[in-house]
């Protein structure tokens, strides 16, 4: 464990706040890849990928749309003027969910990600990659390398090492499933026998079995003011101290309040903390906090307790909630011009078209 010092480690988050221009952005993507970053390059045929799957899927919509419509009007003699209207706002509202979806995939919301975090990186003497590959690292999680890799993650350079990001790795059963777990690693003067600390109010991460292959028979523990109603942990009888002093005030603090559910592991000089979720450190609150583990183990302060604020939700939740509102604009207007194409024209020119599908 350190020795009880009062440095910590300065950063500046101010690149995670200011804003950034197009132009900015613009210039950031063109630079990654003129400089033949495989991420930069690799990354739209991703998305290309992604909205063609979204376009297949609404076109077998559309075709369910066309054939109740189909049914509705067939019966008709021509389209009348209610049909001409109907028709007419229906495109009207699936026009706004176009230029909703226009600007949700068009604002480069990723690429100015990676240029804010990039800029931060840079500002503190840190590395930054949106993809690497995984290191081989000793803790529980860190597993297959062959087929993991590290995600939107942040490193240091100087001082005390650790390393904040997301762990990417295809299931161990074989059947192709990706898992992403947030992570924090973070290197430490002395080691310290095994400790795992599990969270009480969701499904473990690490379980037993990952500190039973290095302590044969793990005991749970005294655990630190304010953790109990959270956490359980487990190491070995007689290391108690050690604990206690891992466990300061401040980690108490930030471990209780964080962003998303989170364990806790120590591997000799290793402490590193797991969430079955990404942390989401695009968001300048959520990097605050998790640097903010990384100071209190590496610079521990016994007698006060560390700073901090609670987290907004991680920005990864709210660009999940984007791409589903993408995904069901592009079904929405596949299925706006299905029957844009069926029914309005044929019904300006003064005909009745009926479709019959099976």
């Amino acid at each position: 464990m350190c020795n009880h010092v009062t440095v910590t480690r300065r950063v500046d988050y101010s690149a995670l706040r200011s804003p950034v221009t197009k132009h900015d952005v613009d210039a950031y993507r063109r630079e990654s890849r003129a400089a033949g970053f495989p991420w930069a390059t690799t990354f739209t045929p991703k998305f290309v990928l992604f909205g063609v799957c979204l376009i297949a899927f609404a076109v077998a919509v559309s075709i369910a749309v066309v054939n109740f419509f189909s049914a509705v009007f067939a019966s008709a003699d021509g389209a009348g003027p209610g049909t001409v209207t109907f028709i007419v706002l229906l495109s009207a509202v699936l026009a706004g969910a176009l230029v909703q979806l226009a600007r949700v995939l068009l604002s480069a919301r990723f690429w100015e990600s990676w240029l804010r975090l990039t800029r931060f990186a840079q500002d503190n003497t840190f590395e930054f990659s949106p993809e690497s590959p995984s290191p081989a690292y000793p803790g529980s999680i860190f597993f297959l390398p062959a087929s993991s890799t590290l995600v939107d993650h942040v490193r240091s350079r100087t001082g005390p090492f650790f390393e904040v990001g997301t762990y990417r790795s295809a299931d161990a059963s074989g059947d192709q499933r990706v898992t992403n777990r947030g992570f924090i690693a973070a290197r430490i003067e002395q080691p310290i026998p095994p400790l795992t600390l599990h969270s009480a109010g969701a499904r473990s991460i690490l379980g037993l079995a990952a500190l039973r292959h290095r302590s044969p028979h793990p005991d749970r523990l005294p655990i630190a003011a304010g953790l109990g109603d959270h956490f359980t942990l487990y190491g070995t009888a007689g290391h108690e101290n050690d604990a206690r002093a891992l466990f300061t005030p401040g980690l108490v603090a930030l471990l209780v309040n964080s962003p998303v559910p989170v364990e806790l592991e120590v591997v000799d000089d290793w402490v590193f903390v797991y969430s079955t979720k990404p942390f989401g450190i695009r968001d300048s609150a959520v990097m605050e906090w998790a640097l903010g583990i990384v100071n209190a183990v590496q610079f521990p302060t016994p007698t006060t307790e560390a700073g901090y604020s609670l987290p907004a939700p991680p920005r990864s939740r709210r660009l999940l909630h984007g791409a589903i509102l993408a995904g069901g604009a592009v079904v929405v207007v596949g299925i706006a011009v299905t029957l844009i194409v069926t029914f309005l024209v044929p019904a300006l020119a003064g005909e009745t078209i009926t479709v019959r599908i099976g």
